[in-house]
């Protein structure tokens, strides 16, 4: 199983895990609501889903932005950017979006499984060879 750089990189894909997982619950409560309040004819309700809606389409912008950066440690695609590529032939999608498989994987058990090269990481940070000497030039 592979693992991470560095505590950074972890932060970043919790980040995008929880705001993907996030976006994915918004969705559905946001046109629910938006319906629930219309049939109602309660203009408070039908504020507070316009501003659910605003809120889910912010969210969206940021994980549109900060998925890009966080990558496979292996094959070095972004794993939960909403790219067009084919992925590995036993991916699975969740919901229709390998990369929401990858975000509540993450959320879940710690670790995921790659959409594209179909190898598993860990969210953990790679343990270096800390008893190596630098080699210098003039030892």
């Amino acid at each position: 199983m592979h693992q991470l750089r560095s505590k950074l990189t972890i932060t970043r894909f919790r980040l995008v895990a929880t705001l993907l997982a996030l976006k994915v619950l918004l969705i559905p409560a946001v046109i629910g609501l938006l319906f629930y309040a219309y049939t109602t004819s309660n203009h408070g309700l039908i504020k507070l889903a316009l501003g659910l809606a605003g809120l889910t389409a912010v969210i969206g912008v940021l994980v549109w932005s900060l998925a890009s950066s966080a990558r496979c440690p292996l094959c070095m695609m972004p794993v939960m950017g909403n790219l067009k590529c084919s992925p590995h032939r036993r991916a699975r999608p969740l919901l229709g979006s390998h990369r929401n498989r990858v975000a509540f994987a993450i959320l879940s058990k710690g670790w995921f499984t790659c959409p594209y090269c179909h190898e598993q990481t860990a969210m953990q940070v790679r343990k270096s060879n800390l008893l190596k000497k630098p080699l210098h030039p003039h030892d």
